[in-house]
């Protein structure tokens, strides 16, 4: 009896998550599954998963096992040269143009490689078609690289089945953003034999909890600003000298810190002072009603500072960016920075926090970085808040720095030009590829030697 229940229970559950991950793809329920409470969705997703994985077939998770299920050469993978990239490979977020970022660099430098699209119930817009002549659903490579987030690995292992981990060397490339790698996710070690990260900030935060190799892979940075997308496409003036800070409320309001922006922006900017724009573009405001508001409340009815929510597509973003003269990012904490980055290959200056992972290719040649004191998280500020430390910017200092940029053009220029030459050669596709492809024929030499060994 207590048999049959425990399986009722179990079924129970699998049937739960398959319902999540079918209401985060439903447009007409995305926004409805979104005002669950991040953690909550988290909580309650790691608890469904932990019941269901208690011996029984993997769950299916959206259509990824179903694929999975019908791939022929998952338990003896015949291509020892290659890698499998496992992901959100048309997500509109960060982790998702890792993936995508990593796969053109691997394809400038000639290693063979595929992409499994992963569905672990996203809830973010995923119309990235960019990389979809690389899709397979054969996972024939003997190392697979695992875009997603640790504490979805366990979810990931239940929907894909151990066949995929089974035989092959698994690498997580994970995103954190805070001092302290969360204790809750150390099972997520369990399904990964080392972890990629892209800035020292991260490989600190997570090599402190770990004696599994912890690599820092240099993100690329190299993309080709789209043509006619001028400031009239975007509906910005010529004349206007424009910052721009760029962030998704999915990766939480209190981090991103756009409030610190709008206060800087008028405290360097009194009312008097024409010319000059400040741009908020953000996305996923709409499943943050109260929070989006409460950010454009900041703004106090000033007609220079619009707080502008919606999708763009990667190339509408590149063109955007292009069109701005300075980026600024108040940030609390990053994990690496990728706006940033960005505006500064295409030779623009950035005012930024001085702290955490965008110092991996930001100084004070390359840039303009704003003093911080470290602060204690507050309970809901973030996930995992507890005992965590987080940058305050100096706002007043930020507000210099916008200004400085705003009155001497040539100094804007010489930071933007210098900014763009150093990303443009540590983080180019050539120099992220060769980085990436040198580990994996490491790996591939392992396998190789303990093959050798075994026969």
């Amino acid at each position: 009896m207590k048999g049959a229940l425990v399986g009722m229970r179990n079924r129970a559950c699998a049937l739960l998550l398959r319902f999540f991950a079918w209401a985060s793809r439903r447009s007409g329920l995305r926004s409805s599954y979104a005002r669950i409470p991040f953690g909550w969705r988290l909580a309650i997703r790691r608890y469904l998963h932990d019941v269901a994985r208690v011996p029984m077939p993997p769950v299916p998770f959206g259509d990824a096992s179903r694929r999975i299920r019908a791939s022929k050469h998952l338990t003896f993978p015949e291509v020892s040269s290659g890698v499998n990239l496992l992901g959100y490979a048309r997500g509109e977020f960060g982790v998702a143009e890792n993936l995508r970022s990593y796969a053109r660099a691997l394809a400038q430098a000639a290693y063979p490689f595929l992409i499994f699209d992963l569905d672990v119930g996203e809830i973010s817009r995923q119309q990235d078609r960019s990389m979809e002549p690389y899709f397979s659903n054969t996972l024939r490579y003997r190392s697979n690289v695992f875009f997603i987030n640790p504490e979805q690995m366990q979810i990931a292992r239940a929907v894909l089945g151990r066949p995929v981990f089974s035989g092959r060397y698994n690498v997580g490339f994970w995103a954190w953003e805070l001092a302290r790698y969360p204790r809750v996710w150390y099972g997520a070690f369990e399904q990964v034999d080392e972890i990629w990260v892209n800035s020292e900030f991260v490989r600190d935060a997570i090599g402190l909890a770990t004696d599994k190799p912890v690599l820092r892979m240099p993100t690329p940075i190299e993309f080709k600003p789209p043509h006619g997308m001028d400031r009239a496409h975007f509906g910005l003036l010529p004349g206007d000298f424009v910052f721009l800070f760029s962030f998704d409320f999915n990766s939480f309001v209190s981090r991103k810190n756009p409030e610190a922006v709008i206060a800087a922006f008028r405290q360097a900017f009194g009312d008097g002072v024409q010319g000059v724009r400040m741009l908020v573009k953000s996305t996923n405001g709409g499943q943050f009603p109260v929070k989006l508001a409460a950010i454009r409340d900041k703004v106090g009815g000033d007609p220079r500072i619009e707080v502008r929510d919606g999708f763009l597509s990667r190339e509408e973003m590149f063109g955007l960016q292009n069109c701005a003269d300075c980026y600024i990012s108040l940030h609390r904490a990053e994990g690496f920075g990728l706006g940033m980055a960005e505006c500064m290959y295409l030779g623009k200056p950035v005012i930024a926090t001085g702290y955490s992972g965008n110092l991996d290719f930001m100084d004070h040649e390359n840039s303009l970085l704003v003093d911080y004191t470290l602060i204690p998280l507050r309970d809901g500020e973030y996930a995992h808040w507890q005992r965590q430390f987080w940058a305050d910017p100096d706002v007043a200092q930020a507000a210099r720095f916008m200004r400085q940029v705003f009155d001497d053009r040539d100094l804007a220029r010489r930071i933007g030009a210098t900014a763009a030459v150093g990303i443009r050669c540590t983080h180019s596709n050539a120099v992220c590829g060769a980085a990436m492809v040198e580990r994996l024929r490491a790996i591939e030499g392992r396998q190789s030697l303990a093959q050798d060994t075994a026969v």
